[in-house]
């Protein structure tokens, strides 16, 4: 009985021949098919260690040259290292390919092939081999002989053994190694631990232990001269088996799991041994090279790596072969558990029970033919036919034999040349009982039905019908009747070597000739067109055959040599690639067990066993994919393995022959996968395909500009058929070609011509050039001219603004100290001399922001502040400015307003009315009048006017009027500028002003601006003073930091501000920084423009420091535009004045900040709760914010915990306690010890609004150990007891 326990491979590779020749015993076994790759086209003299597969189904192979990759026709170097690659494993989460190297370890990114470095990370450099390397998980091993490294993307971890390791193996997702002196250890978390019996294998210190997993709960242990073992149910077992025999004087250095029932060890390198799952030996396979790994890939295939190549062991298929050509094979059948087949040398037994080989040496002559009938054999000669056994031989018929036939009345038909004798069996034994001949035509086969037809061919081309009357046949009851074909479908050649097939299936006789399927008729004799083969399997059906035991063969138009087995059941056609040529040999076809099929194969002519159960169902897809595009064969344009292609590729002209190389990344009968391209460009969509070739490159040669698009597909072993892959590019225009070129071409033709034209007038063309030349020159001094004008603009500029801020200081002594000695003189004497000094320091500052407003006009930086303003109420407050003057030159003011909203700048618009305004009461006389006239258009525009009876303006001077700088010839002294802004001021606004005037009748200025529709981001809201009162104790005052670089105005304002605040003074912002993290003030006040470092660097220290982010700063400085205070206020000020300032301005800001701390801290002294809307701390920065959700967070995590000390809390915060209390107080004005009790507080007001639990158990869970401490506290805090506090807002 032929045993097969789970696949037919299993028993076919389990098969070790004993080949006897008389007494002579020679081994030989079944292989899978397999295939050699050689590395040469890459590097020569290289070794190959191990393989991995990515997720693309690329195969990588580790070597001594680098990290190589393989696509199924073409191998690339990855990575090319210095040092030798003795281990690596494929991540497919990051598509990485992780290398274990000499003195190295590290990875290579796979989408862009550079390698990273992992053991550069140690502090000591690694030296050695890493001879393993996994993925397990997210951690990745990386195993040398006494240490594991362990890396994830965050860290590197050791596990180290004081004792050597053996080569350490992934187990099911289990790291395993045996540790010498302490046994069998696996990889828990950072440490080696022993498995239960471990220590059998304590003493052998061998690296070279081998574990396969066979499931879930057992693995395979080879250990080096101990033997064989299984890990099972935290027992380990010893195996007895030839594999734990042989380990006592063989190595076996590598090993891999093939699938659940095939475990292949690699002995001293050149023996593969494969076990079932029970560890018993299957069959082996020999190697002439050596190996120096093993690797199954994804579809069950194992790859053996060598020197210079690999060796593909193609397991996945159903068809495996004997190892030894014993010549051409003719006829194969099957007696009583034995394969028995005829070749060239002989026929032999293969025994399917104890797999042994014998040849049958008994029969002399040449042998012709062997048949098995009624499960006996018969061996065919030229010197007769012999029923055999094993034991015994008889001599039937000394007649010569060819052919053997049985009919249906078990008659023996012995076929010769030309002549048949047919023998019966009796009993007395087999006895001749007649004979018939063809007239010397060649007989060529014979076959009856079960009805007892019989039709027989002659290698000329003729059919006979054959009968014998009754069952003591003699030869003159035998009938021989030619089949008339003349009146029939079938015509076939007359002629020698004729080859007529006739097929027996369900009875009938078919021939298929010619693409056509014919049938016998017996009542015409002859052959009709059949249409029910056609109709059944197709009309591309070109040969059918049934075998011994009625499976159908056939093959179909054109892959004549592809054979399909028909399942009968449901007529569905399974193909094997390896089941070639069995209808030209389809004698050497036997089948048996209903099951397994032996034939003799092309290949290499050994016998092939396939297991029919295993023939896929229908085949794998394929896929082709272009790989890789050269240009002129050497650059590369494209790499399908780093990226996918998007779009179309652009190429350069140069560039326009093209390589393109593309694979399937299939690794079986790579040698039967068949290409087809084709280049189709804009003028040619319907181009032709190419002929299905071998060739996986193809180059095209100087290819013309254009756009194309390259196709390839290709086709398996299956006549299975990809998807076109299509890769689109364009070859652009040479640049003589482009059109930009023919323009030029075009314009040099055109000067050429015209050149030709005025060659005459040369002379003049010198002329015109030397005249460009002059202007150039011209040209280029203007222009250095220009430039070096600006530049002495820009240092105008400058000056104007460092002489501002210069001013604006002393301003600031001047105008403030007069206005507080104005509020406090009596005497009215000196008091109109305070006011002629604070009217002319306005009228001063008024010239200072004169320059100011030139400097920013100059530069670009002005900018309109928008808001909507009453026009009218503006002139009012104008005009009543200049009443106490106009009244001094007796000047009349005449009004003809309208009220008016208007949007514009009123700080701009306040100077432009001011400066006119001003103008007109200076240049006009005593008595004179002024007329001012306002009015609004149909769109809404500003029609201003201001007529004055004065001096009037000069009429060669009115054109000028608006120049700066431009003084009239007037006695009058000024700046020159006022006007100038003026128009600047009001262009600014869109508008447009004009002067009219006659000398001696005054002068007329008109102002028009168009009506600007507001959007948000133009409106400014003007700021809000608020007033605060002070009444804080001496004692008791804030301590407020104040940086400032001018001794005067450091001595003014803290002698001003001395009887609010403790007061601190730094020079600079380096003395302001120290001073203000020892002291932590309750806000700083500081200038911005300083030496060294400004007061806009000291606000970033101070607002990004922990220990003084949440005090409040407020910035002093001679820059006063809006953009300036906007800018101070981005980088963390709290406020921003400018000078010159308002004393009781400066204190009611300062006061205002100090305030609004000042509530913040009584929301936290009554508790955190009222806090938990971010109403109160939005006014903190992010800093301080993370510095208080950090500290009650910290409370949280120790609510319970009533020891949970203010030292604690401090070492938790990395903070110093004085550096906390300093902090905490300044934010909340609670100690660390008060903070967090009123943090408990807070959580205990939450659980009793939740109402779960009773107050004793809500004491408890928020650390409070004394229940009336927690009763005396929370009234404090919350003002009435935990129990009214509950029933209060519980109804709430």
């Amino acid at each position: 009985m032929f045993y097969y326990p789970q696949l037919f491979w299993v028993w076919a590779m389990r098969i070790l021949f004993l080949f006897f020749i008389f007494i002579g015993v020679c081994f030989t076994q079944l292989t899978p098919y397999k295939q050699v790759f050689r590395t040469t086209s890459v590097y020569t003299g290289m070794t190959l260690f191990t393989g991995a597969q990515d997720k693309n189904k690329l195969m990588y192979f580790a070597s001594t040259k680098g990290l190589l990759r393989f696509d199924g026709t073409e191998w690339q170097l990855v990575y090319a290292s210095d040092y030798l690659i003795r281990s690596m494993d494929y991540d497919k989460n990051t598509h990485r390919m992780y290398l274990g190297l000499e003195n190295d370890f590290g990875f290579v990114d796979l989408n862009t092939n550079t390698y990273t470095s992992l053991a550069s990370k140690l502090k000591t450099p690694f030296r050695g081999y890493i001879w393993s390397t996994y993925v397990v998980g997210s951690k990745v091993y990386f195993a040398s002989s006494f240490t594991i490294f362990v890396h994830n993307e965050t860290a590197l971890k050791t596990i180290r053994s004081k004792t050597s390791l053996s080569t350490l193996k992934n187990v099911g997702n289990r790291l395993v190694t045996n540790v010498a002196g302490k046994g069998l250890a696996y990889i828990s978390g950072d440490s080696l631990k022993t498995f239960l019996g471990g220590e059998l294998f304590a003493s052998n210190k061998s690296p070279h232990f081998q574990m396969l997993q066979v499931n879930e709960q057992s693995f395979f242990i080879l250990a080096p001269k101990d033997g064989l073992y299984l890990y099972k149910d935290k027992q380990i077992k010893k195996i007895d088996s030839e594999l734990s025999k042989r380990s006592k004087d063989h190595f076996f250095y590598f090993s891999t799991k093939i699938d659940s029932n095939r475990y292949m060890f690699a002995e001293n390198g050149k023996t593969y041994r494969i076990v079932n799952s029970e560890g018993q030996l299957i069959y082996s396979i020999e190697n002439t090279e050596s190996a120096f790994g093993l690797f199954t890939d994804s579809d069950g295939d194992v790859w053996s790596t060598q020197v210079n190549q690999v060796t593909h062991y193609q397991f996945s298929s159903p068809t495996h072969y004997l190892d030894k050509n014993l010549g051409y094979i003719f006829y194969t059948d099957y007696i009583k558990d034995h394969v028995v087949f005829l070749t060239q040398s002989g026929v032999y037994y293969l025994n399917t029970t104890t797999y042994s080989l014998k040849q049958e040496k008994r029969i002399s002559g040449q042998l012709t033919n062997i048949k098995v009938v009624d499960g006996k054999l018969f061996i065919l000669s030229d010197t007769g036919l012999y029923e055999t056994t094993l034991k015994s031989v008889k001599h039937i018929s000394k007649h010569r034999a060819l052919k053997l036939f049985k009919s249906e009345n078990n008659h023996l038909y012995i076929i010769g040349r030309n002549k048949a004798t047919i023998v019966g069996k009796s009993s007395d034994g087999w006895k001749e009982i007649g004979r018939f001949s063809t007239n010397k035509r060649i007989i060529q086969h014979i076959v009856q039905n079960k009805k007892g037809q019989t039709l027989l061919s002659t290698l000329d081309g003729k059919l006979y019908t054959l009968s014998i009357v009754g069952n003591e046949a003699t030869t003159e009851k035998i009938g021989f009747l030619p089949i008339d074909l003349n009146k029939g479908d079938l015509s076939l050649p007359e002629g020698k070597n004729t080859y007529i097939y006739i097929n027996l299936f369900d009875n009938g006789f078919y021939i298929v000739q010619n693409d056509s399927v014919f049938k016998y008729s017996e009542s015409e004799n002859t052959f009709l067109v059949d249409r029910t083969l056609k109709s059944r399997f197709g009309e591309t059906l070109s040969s059918i055959y049934e075998d011994n035991e009625h499976n159908l063969f056939l093959s179909k138009k054109p892959y004549t040599r592809k054979v399909f087995w028909v399942d009968k059941t449901t007529d569905r056609f399974q193909f094997d690639p390896f089941y070639e040529n069995i209808i030209e040999n389809r004698n050497s076809l036997t089948s048996f067990q209903n099951r397994y099929s032996v034939y003799g194969s092309d290949y290499n002519h050994l016998l092939a066993l396939v297991d029919r159960a295993q023939i896929p169902k229908s085949p794998k897809p394929l896929h082709v994919y272009v790989n890789r595009i050269f240009a002129n064969e050497d650059s590369v344009l494209f790499s399908s393995y780093k990226k996918k292609k998007t779009g179309s590729l652009d190429i350069e002209s140069h560039l326009n022959t093209l390589t393109f190389s593309y694979a399937t990344y299939r690794y079986s009968r790579t040698d039967a996968i068949l290409y087809q391209y084709r280049l189709v460009n804009s003028s040619e969509e319907n181009a032709e395909w190419s002929d299905w070739n071998k060739e996986h490159v193809v180059t095209f040669h100087k290819l013309d500009p254009g756009a194309y698009v390259f196709q390839v597909r290709a086709k398996d072993v299956y006549d299975t058929h990809s998807e076109i892959e299509d890769v689109a590019f364009r070859i652009e225009r040479p640049w003589f070609l482009s059109s930009s070129m023919f323009v030029v071409y075009f314009l040099c033709f055109a000067g050429i011509v015209y050149g030709c034209t005025l060659f005459w007038n040369r002379r003049l063309i010198a002329k015109t050039k030397a005249l460009e030349c002059i202007v150039e020159e011209r040209t280029l001094t203007i222009s250095k001219q220009n430039e070096a004008l600006q530049q002495t603009d820009r240092i105008k500029s400058t000056f104007f603004a460092n002489v501002s801020h210069e001013f604006r200081t002393p301003l600031t002594l001047i105008l403030s100290p007069t206005e507080q000695l104005l509020k406090s003189e009596q005497d009215a004497e000196k008091k109109q001399q305070l006011q002629t000094i604070h009217i002319n320091g306005k009228r001063l500052l008024k010239h200072v922001n004169q320059l100011l407003d030139i400097t920013k006009i100059d530069s670009g930086e002005i900018t309109l502040n928008y808001t909507h303003i009453s026009v009218d109420d503006l002139i009012t407050r104008c005009i009543a400015s200049f009443e106490t003057f106009a009244k001094t030159k007796h000047i009349s003011v005449r009004t003809s307003i309208q009220p008016i909203h208007f949007p514009c700048d009123i700080e701009k618009m306040d100077d432009v009315i001011t400066n006119l305004l001003g103008n007109a009461l200076k240049f006009t006389p005593e008595y004179g009048t002024i007329d001012l006239h306002l009015v609004q258009d149909e769109k809404n525009a500003l029609h201003l006017t201001i007529k004055d009876s004065g001096i009037g303006i000069k009429k060669d001077e009115i054109d000028r009027i608006f120049d700066r700088y431009f003084q009239g010839s007037t006695d009058e002294i000024g700046t020159g500028i006022g006007l100038s802004l003026v128009k600047d001021f009001v262009e600014l606004h869109g508008g447009t002003i004009s002067v009219s005037s006659e000398e001696g009748k005054g002068a007329t200025f008109k102002i028009y601006i168009p009506y600007k529709q507001l959007v948000v981001s133009d409106v400014k809201e003007p700021e809000s003073i608020p007033v605060v009162s002070d009444n804080t104790p001496k004692a008791q005052r804030p301590l407020l930091l104040l940086v400032e670089d001018n001794t005067e105005l450091a001595s003014y304002i803290s002698n001003a501000l001395a009887d609010r605040f403790r007061i601190c003074i730094a020079k600079d912002v380096k003395e302001g920084l120290t001073l203000a993290k020892e002291k932590v003030p309750d806000i700083i006040l500081s200038d911005v423009m300083m030496p060294k470092m400004d007061g806009i660097a000291l606000t970033n220290e101070i607002k990004t420091h922990m220990l003084t982010a949440h005090v409040p700063l407020v910035l002093l400085t001679a820059k006063a535009d809006i953009e300036d205070k906007l800018s101070g206020l981005r980088i963390g000020a709290d406020d921003y004045i400018a000078k010159p300032f308002h004393l009781e301005e400066l204190i009611v800001r300062l006061e205002n900040l100090l305030e609004n701390r000042n509530r913040l801290h009584e929301k936290y002294q009554k508790g955190d709760r009222s806090l938990s809307s971010k109403g109160e701390e939005s006014s903190l920065s992010e800093i301080d914010r993370t510095f208080l959700e950090n500290a009650k967070s910290l409370v949280d995590q120790h609510l319970s915990n009533s020891d949970y000390s203010p030292d604690q809390f401090c070492s938790d915060l990395a903070v110093s306690r004085t550096q906390l209390y300093r902090k905490l107080k300044a934010l909340t004005g609670l100690s660390p010890t008060l903070f967090i009790r009123n943090h408990r507080l807070s959580r205990a007001a939450d659980y009793l609004l939740e109402g779960e639990m009773n107050i004793t158990e809500i004491s408890i869970r928020v650390g409070f150990k004394n229940m009336s401490y927690f009763t005396r506290s929370f009234k404090e805090v919350y003002s009435i007891p935990p129990k009214e506090y509950a029933k209060q807002h519980q109804h709430v």
